[in-house]
């Protein structure tokens, strides 16, 4: 079941599944409290939540900013279904991944998100973000 939330309720379960996801650059609790106050969540949750996106949204775009599925669960097309939960809002939709992640790159790819520009050099580490983006056909 795919959920919008802005419950504090959740608050513990997605640092969990956060950590789980981006063991080395993890948003903390109080990020995502201050997200969940200001900015959208979408989850996919089952009995416990497996994967969610973080996002803000305007009249006409989104802009994702953290989207984690938990290990075990990733390729069985929960991502994508929260992505074509956002698609279905009709709206132009814009995110950012490290070069380095190759994983997350070859997923946007086949989801219909098109490689927009380059930050050089953008992140900490010295990696560029490529950005996408997915606009209605």
């Amino acid at each position: 079941m795919i959920l919008e939330i802005q419950e504090k309720s959740y608050l513990n379960e997605l640092v969990e599944l956060e950590k789980n996801c981006f063991q080395n650059s993890f948003w903390n609790e109080q990020q995502i409290l201050s997200h969940l106050e200001t900015g959208k969540t979408l989850v996919f949750q089952k009995e416990k939540i497996l994967g969610y996106v973080f996002y803000s949204e305007s009249y006409w775009e989104i802009e994702i900013l953290r989207i984690g599925i938990k290990e075990e669960f990733q390729r069985n097309k929960i991502g994508t279904k929260l992505l074509n939960f956002l698609k279905s809002k009709n709206k132009e939709i814009f995110l950012e991944v490290s070069n380095l992640n190759i994983k997350a790159i070859n997923f946007y790819k086949k989801n219909e998100f098109k490689n927009t520009y380059i930050r050089k050099k953008y992140y900490l580490d010295g990696s560029d973000a490529i950005c996408f983006s997915w606009k209605l056909s």
